[in-house]
């Protein structure tokens, strides 16, 4: 936390949110473009239902971009 506090104006506070929502983010986006074996396959058999299996890193980064934008905006800095 402080290498990110050194290199950000976010409060410690700030920082402690979007680590939240960065582990429970990460968490789910990591499922779900991972797929097992079985459903990678059912997904190139039925192309329109793979539109699931997002691209991880960048549906992170965006949205905790626009988290941390949120967090500066919503938390107050104390």
């Amino acid at each position: 936390m402080s290498a990110l506090d050194s290199a950000s104006s976010m409060t410690i506070e700030q920082i402690q949110a979007l680590v939240a929502a960065a582990l429970a983010f990460a968490a789910s986006f990591w499922q779900v473009s991972h797929p097992t074996p079985t459903l990678a396959a059912l997904y190139e058999q039925v192309p329109r239902w793979g539109h699931v299996a997002l691209d991880f890193h960048p549906r992170l980064r965006q949205l905790l971009q626009a988290t941390a934008t949120g967090l500066i905006e919503t938390v107050p800095t104390t």
